[in-house]
């Protein structure tokens, strides 16, 4: 499945990853594929998600001095908390989940090129506007501090390599990326604009056509989806099979609990 991996890691070279967990994969194929090379020591594969990477091309960008300081999840989720209560007329009920879908929605707008401008022309209902008054004041916060938050990473990292900030070289291949947006899009440019080549992993295994079913609720979809992972893994064994979920990050232990009773059936009533 990852035959590319060796040829995409020699030389100087780095493999940016859509997310965490795929990046973990590959280091742990390349290490697979290096033992079967009879190697016993090799230099560790500069493999990195995307947002991993953009934080190291930061630590790595000439001028620090006069670079943003660089702000976390856990500061971002405070800012907006700040912002949005001074927007809102009650008395913050319910303030957590809209943190949440706001820094989701500052992230997309970042990675479509879409500015607060934009969104405040285009607002048509209340939330909407709140959401457009809320955001120009977090950003007017980190414009005034000279922060910048995940969101503007990529932005950031851009301008630093296309204003030779930045020492970037070899080949960088993409992997695990569904679809490009105007965000990613520019980082291609600007590593192939320095002078790397730049490669994307093309998808050998296209998925099938897709197929729309309905359940009672999405317990039931999990545990379905669990049936599903058991079929396919009995038909073909020793294949790996994902299931994707929405929810991960708030309710993890709960729908993998349901994915498995759909995999291992009657699996609750073993002995923990």
């Amino acid at each position: 499945m990852y035959n590319w991996l060796r040829d995409a890691l020699d030389g100087p070279a780095t493999v940016i990853t859509a997310n965490r967990r795929l990046a973990r994969v590959l280091q742990q194929e390349f290490a697979v594929q290096q033992q079967d090379a009879g190697l016993a020591a090799w230099e560790s594969p500069r493999i990195q998600a995307l947002p991993d990477w953009l934080d190291t091309a930061l630590r790595d960008a000439a001028g620090q001095e006069n670079l943003p300081t660089r702000i976390n999840h856990y500061h971002s989720t405070l800012l907006w908390d700040r912002c949005l209560r001074k927007e809102l007329d009650s008395n913050g009920a319910g303030i957590g989940n809209l943190v949440r879908l706001s820094r989701e929605t500052w992230q997309r707008l970042a990675d479509w090129n879409l500015t607060i401008k934009d969104v405040a022309r285009s607002a048509q209902s209340t939330d909407q506007r709140i959401f457009a008054t809320a955001a120009g004041r977090y950003l007017g916060i980190l414009e005034r501090s000279n922060w910048v938050d995940d969101a503007g990473m990529t932005s950031l990292v851009t301008d630093l390599i296309g204003q030779g900030r930045l020492v970037v070289q070899g080949r960088y291949t993409f992997a695990g990326f569904a679809r490009d947006n105007p965000s990613l899009v520019r980082i291609r440019e600007c590593l192939a604009g320095a002078g790397c080549e730049v490669r994307d992993v093309a998808d050998k295994h296209p998925a099938a056509a897709p197929q729309l079913l309905a359940f009672e609720s999405s317990d039931a979809e999990m545990r379905a989806a669990g049936a599903w992972a058991r079929e396919r893994i009995e038909k073909e064994p020793g294949q790996r099979v994902a299931i994707v979920a929405n929810g991960l990050e708030h309710d993890a232990e709960r729908i993998a609990g349901l994915a498995r009773e759909g995999l291992i059936p009657g699996y609750r009533m073993t002995a923990a």
